[in-house]
């Protein structure tokens, strides 16, 4: 993993937070069942 310092890491954080928040969204958007069956794989 690189290491950045300043700006570079404060973009690359919030870069990796909307990917989270993203990811989360998508799955939030799959149907109860088949995301219940990705929650315990």
């Amino acid at each position: 993993m690189t290491v950045y310092h300043g700006e570079e890491a404060w973009e690359d954080s919030i870069h990796q937070a909307n990917e989270l928040e993203s990811q989360r969204a998508a799955v939030s958007r799959v149907p109860p069942s088949r995301s219940l069956r990705t929650e315990t794989a």
